[in-house]
């Protein structure tokens, strides 16, 4: 397979291949998590230090590294750059030399996964935005291990691999990997896929419609103070509010998708690769991500790649609009 950068991206081979790395990724955490002992660092100095297992429910999420995290983007980054040459690829990790964990990806594998969609699913993923999808305009965003320190700590239903995929800088499609969960066949390790303009075109079971009576809004488990100020202001205005606080920024994100929450707020700490997936799944449905004031982020390869800002996502622009009156006095 060869490819230059002005020639076009067939969707359906990309996002195949992002499913079948993020399984094997899948796989490769489910056998660190299987170890007595699963080593923590911390990656925020100069030095990768030992996180002790006392000191690591204080630890900060953004900086907390396993081997689970980079064999996962060993697969997931270097598979995907020796099927597609020209793919740019922007992972938490870093560079990881390719290792033991790349795997090769066969194209009886992706046909697999084609036979598995529906025939107008597959119609609309040939033709949605062909003429724009270029290796120059599409870059894939991988947090190989999302919630990675709820894996450190046994937590591990929070955990996801997270791949997404932008085009010219905005959020198209994303795969979103649950390890943990098991398919209604019995099969550990969940995807959930969703293209921007298509919809949901893999999932688990049927998504639901919130009911009307109340929201839920899904934080993390310690407020940033403008989140503090915005819930201070937000929940006496809407008592019916109920606040689900859980970690991982993708495990949040998904529950959007699928309906069981309606709003999603976190401050400061994240990065691209900890929201891009799950945005394009929510942008699919009809929902909205921005910082807390209402505005996009951009997903620029060689420029930074903190979400400074916070982020605000909601299945619905009323619900977004709802939540940002209070949120943009926050910031």
């Amino acid at each position: 397979f060869r490819s230059t950068m002005s020639e076009k991206v067939e969707l359906v081979a990309l996002l195949a291949s992002c499913v079948l790395v993020a399984t094997n990724a899948g796989r490769i955490i489910r056998e660190v998590a299987a170890e007595k002992d699963v080593v923590a660092l911390d990656k925020s100095g100069s030095q990768v230090e030992d996180i002790a297992a006392e000191d690591l429910e204080n630890a900060d999420a953004s900086a907390v590294v396993t081997i689970a995290d980079r064999r996962a983007q060993d697969c997931i980054v270097n598979s995907l750059q020796k099927k597609f040459p020209a793919l740019q690829i922007v992972g938490e990790e870093g560079d990881i030399p390719p290792g033991s964990d790349m795997i090769d990806i066969p194209d009886e594998a992706l046909e697999t996964w084609h036979q598995g969609r529906a025939p107008d699913v597959l119609a609309a993923l040939q033709t949605v935005k062909a003429e724009a999808l270029t290796w120059s305009s599409v870059c894939v965003w991988v947090d190989p291990l999302d919630g990675t320190k709820e894996f450190a700590c046994k937590r591990v239903s929070a955990c996801s691999v997270l791949i997404g995929i932008t085009l010219d800088s905005v959020p198209f499609a994303g795969v979103i990997l649950e390890p943990f969960r098991r398919s209604a066949a019995g099969d550990l390790g969940v995807p959930t896929v969703a293209v921007v303009g298509i919809g949901v075109v893999q999932s688990e079971g049927q998504l639901q419609a919130r009911p009307s009576e109340g929201l839920v809004l899904t934080t993390s488990v310690q407020d940033k103070p403008e989140v503090k100020a915005t819930l201070d202001t937000f929940m006496p205005a809407h008592p019916s509010t109920h606040v689900l606080r859980m970690g991982a920024c993708g495990n949040k994100l998904l529950r959007l998708l699928e309906g069981t929450a309606d709003v999603f707020m976190q401050g400061a700490g994240t990065c691209r690769w900890d929201s891009c997936a799950g945005e394009a799944l929510v942008r699919s449905v009809g929902g909205l991500l921005t910082d807390l004031s209402g505005e996009p982020y951009t997903y620029v390869k060689d420029a930074s790649h903190a979400n400074s800002r916070g982020l605000l996502a909601a299945r619905t622009l009323e619900v977004h609009a709802l939540v940002m009156e209070h949120s943009q006095k926050a910031v």
